[in-house]
């Protein structure tokens, strides 16, 4: 069983967080009650926020192995970079060094290379025009062979992700009145 963002649900108790505390108290005895069952069942927790998790949680018996993953060095920027960009459109004046080194110089994981090069993707439709064209029901088979990502689609997603990370870009998804 994988459980991503672990810390949502894992964090220490302090008792201001009464249905949090109630939710980890529940998920602590159902780990427990997995041990005690011998089923060959591992759970794998994934958080960034390894040091906010309940003590309890990780002590032995519970998720008592912990394996830190790094930021990848700029050879793995590069091959992640490959993996995400290898069936995208990508124009071939692209400095890829250039971008890789920028990648690299934010520190980014896997999943922010896969959100910049997807938000390229999407920036470059909206440039070209091939969203509203997907709207309006008038886009050919020529509107997407021909479409490229090109450097100022990256220019643009870079920073997007940079105003993501500081906060200064959040958009609300909901909202109550």
């Amino acid at each position: 069983m994988f459980i991503d963002e672990i810390d949502a649900i894992g964090k220490s108790r302090d008792g201001t967080d009464v249905h949090g505390d109630k939710t980890l108290n529940q998920m602590l005895t159902l780990i427990s009650d997995l041990d005690q069952s011998n089923d060959n069942l591992f759970i794998i927790g994934a958080t960034n926020n390894f040091k906010s998790l309940d003590k309890a949680l990780i002590r032995s018996g519970r998720l008592s192995k912990h394996l830190e993953v790094k930021l990848p060095d700029l050879d793995g920027v590069k091959q992640i970079y490959e993996i995400h960009s290898a069936k995208k459109p990508i124009d071939s004046n692209i400095d890829k060094d250039s971008l890789i080194k920028r990648l690299y110089d934010l520190k980014v994981s896997g999943s922010d290379i896969r959100y910049i090069i997807n938000e390229a993707h999407i920036i470059g439709y909206d440039r070209a025009g091939i969203h509203e064209k997907m709207e309006n029901g008038s886009i050919s088979g020529k509107d997407k062979l021909h479409f490229r990502i090109i450097q100022e689609d990256f220019d643009k997603a870079v920073q997007n992700f940079i105003n993501t990370r500081n906060g200064s870009e959040r958009k609300t998804i909901g909202f109550n009145k």
